[in-house]
This record gives structure tokens, C-alpha cells and sequence, in this order.
């Protein structure tokens, strides 16, 4: 009598569980989910501004040691007395994540953001250009009073050169505890970004493992070179469970340790991966997962360039949207090539407007 029972009871729980792993797989099939693309990255507020070579010099080169074409760390004080110097200025959603997805909505995708926003004036501006940019929040607004909100301002000369003046607020101290792990399953594909490892690693570590869980592909930006070279292992440790690795060739050859693409680009090759190498103006080498090289040409539009600080958020959001969209490789290399285009003929790292890329390459 005792063995009927276990022999029920065990069926019983086979079945039961059978039905609702198939109800998990229905309601969380990859074409039903709510969005295309969910990020997880810094909440900041970006500046752009032009100045002439004069006004840079004279306004920040001289007085606060800002060296041209590179990202200074500079703090609160300085903020106030460079904002005088500081016109017309054009201000969006900032942060890598978040200004790809704002490209990747440009392109008629669905998106969303998770992390940390704070309860300050830029916090605030954040949120309501998101809103204007069709970017989502993943979960309920997380406004912390006595958060303030990093800040990123762009200096643009009259060559298209980009010098960054970062101040990173509490906005970039994401904890596991600002991020609604719970949530990812609503997405197809997951974006990730280096200078959140460099802040919390568990977080990205977190994300990761429940993107493998869920069957949700997991895209990794590299950050800046110094980053790499202080997490080196543990980034390489985690490209077993990378789907599509994304940076551009010093932090390609950064992550694996060499001076030559070519022998950075084995090292992409052991891992089995699919990469994104990007050359600025000489294009982008993709590397699929069985190992072949494709190169990218940059597309040339007629309209000057005017500022190229967005050309990688907008790179990454074209190469997205076009394997979300099962093109190839190098199709998704081509949208993204001309999303680049488009978005360095602007200013300030976000679209302007929606852009129209025709699938059909």
C-alpha cells in the first residue's frame, strides 16, 4: 500500500511539474516577450556642448588640466565652475547603456532599462527623456533622496573630437538590490556593460547566470582599457556565457593581452565566440562563432560629421536590432554601420530621429 502511494505521489509530481516547466516555456517563448532589448547600466545625464578650440583651451584646458580627445574624472566643484562655459547645451539620457537603447528604440525596437535612479534634478531629467527617447523602465522608479545623478559633459571641437568630463554620482553604485532580476525573463536579449563589473561585478555576475537560465541571449560591452587590464580574469572567465562580446580594438586586444588584432582575434576564436571589434573610421571587424572575419566598411553619408560620441552606442544598437531580426552577421554589421553613420552627423550621443534602415540589405 505504502509503494502504491510513493508511485502516485512521484507521478503526481512529474506530471505537475511537466505542465508548468511547458507553461514557464509558453509564457516566456523568445517571440512573446514584452521587449526586444533590456539593459542593465549606469543612470547619468549627458551634456553635449560645442565649443571652439579657443573656448577649449582657455576654459578647461588651461585652468582644470582637461586633456583633449580624453575622459577626465573631475568632482562637484569643478561642475559649478566650468558652468558658466557651459551654452547650448543639448542634454539626454546618458551612460552607454542607456544611449544604445535610446538608438535601438530610433530603429523601431522595444526596450528597457534597469538601475539605480536618483531623486535629483538631472535624476529627474533622466527619467523624462528616457520617456521621450520610448526607452521603459523594467520595474517601478527606484528615486533615492540622498542619491545624486552622474554626469557626463561632452566637449565637441570644430574636428568631431570628443573630450568627456565625468563626475559619478551615487547613481553608479548599482547594488544587486537595484536590479529586478525577476524581470529579465520579459526580454529577448540582455545588454551588459564593463563599467558596471568595474563597480559591482555581482550584479553583472547575477544578470548573467539568469540570462542563461531564462535562454536569454547575453551582449557584453568592454569599458575603458584600464578596467579591462584590473578585471582581466574575471572578464575572460565569463566569455564561455557571453553571446555577442562588443569593444573596440584597444579593449579587444586589452582583454586578450596583445598588440596585434590578428592574435587578439584567435583569442575571440577559442572562446567560440561572436565579437564586434570596432575601428572607428575605418569600419568594424565581426568574428562569428565559428571563427570567420568579416569586415565592415564604414558607410559614408554626404552630411559632415559633426559628433562621433555616439557612434558605438549606435553601432552596438544596429548590430542588435539586426540579429534580433534573424539577418546574418554581416547584414546586422551593415545596419549597423549606417545607424553609426547617421548618429555621428548629429549632436549629442542619442537620435535625434527615428531613423528608417531598411531590413533588406
Amino acid at each position: 500500500m505504502g509503494s502504491r502511494i510513493y508511485i502516485v505521489a512521484t507521478l503526481f509530481l512529474i506530471i505537475f511539474f511537466t505542465i508548468n516547466q511547458s507553461a514557464f516555456a509558453q509564457n516566456h517563448s523568445f517571440a512573446d516577450r514584452e521587449y526586444d532589448l533590456i539593459g542593465i547600466g549606469i543612470s547619468a545625464v549627458d551634456m553635449t556642448v560645442l565649443v571652439t578650440d579657443d573656448e577649449f583651451k582657455r576654459n578647461f584646458s588651461i585652468p582644470y588640466n582637461i586633456k583633449k580627445g580624453a575622459l577626465n574624472r573631475i568632482n562637484n566643484k569643478t561642475i559649478e565652475a566650468i558652468r558658466p562655459y557651459i551654452k547650448d547645451v543639448i542634454i539626454t539620457p546618458g551612460g552607454e547603456v542607456a544611449s544604445t537603447l535610446c538608438h535601438f528604440t530610433s530603429l523601431g525596437g522595444t526596450a528597457a532599462l534597469d538601475s539605480r535612479i536618483a531623486n535629483d534634478q538631472n535624476g529627474l531629467l533622466f527619467l523624462d527623456n528616457l520617456k521621450t527617447k520610448k526607452v521603459s523602465l523594467l520595474s517601478e522608479k527606484r528615486l533615492n533622496e540622498k542619491d545624486d545623478t552622474s554626469v557626463n559633459i561632452h566637449l565637441i571641437t570644430p574636428d568631431a573630437t570628443k573630450t568627456t568630463l565625468l563626475y559619478i554620482g551615487k547613481s553608479a553604485k548599482i547594488s544587486q538590490q537595484d536590479i529586478s532580476y525577476n524581470l529579465l525573463k520579459n526580454g529577448k536579449y540582455i545588454l551588459l556593460e564593463g563599467s558596471v563589473w568595474n563597480l559591482e561585478s555581482k550584479v553583472l555576475k547575477r544578470a548573467i547566470n539568469a540570462s542563461s537560465k531564462l535562454k536569454i541571449k547575453t551582449v557584453f560591452m568592454l569599458s575603458d582599457v584600464s578596467s579591462i587590464k584590473t578585471f582581466r580574469k574575471q572578464l575572460l572567465d565569463i566569455l564561455p556565457e557571453i553571446d555577442l562580446l562588443i569593444g573596440n580594438v584597444n579593449e579587444i586586444k586589452t582583454l586578450f593581452n596583445t598588440d596585434s588584432i590578428d592574435t587578439a582575434i584567435e583569442g575571440i576564436r577559442s572562446y567560440n565566440l561572436t565579437s564586434a571589434i570596432t575601428l572607428g573610421d575605418k569600419g568594424a571587424i565581426l568574428v562569428n562563432s565559428n571563427g570567420d572575419v568579416i569586415d565592415t566598411p564604414v558607410y559614408n553619408l554626404e552630411e559632415k560629421v559633426i559628433d562621433k560620441s555616439g557612434a558605438g552606442s549606435a553601432f552596438t544598437a544596429g548590430l542588435i536590432y539586426g540579429m534580433i531580426h534573424n539577418k546574418s552577421l554581416e547584414e546586422s554589421g551593415l545596419i549597423a554601420a549606417k545607424t553609426a553613420a547617421h548618429a555621428i552627423r548629429q549632436l549629442g550621443r542619442n537620435p535625434v530621429n527615428q531613423l528608417s534602415i531598411p531590413l533588406n540589405q
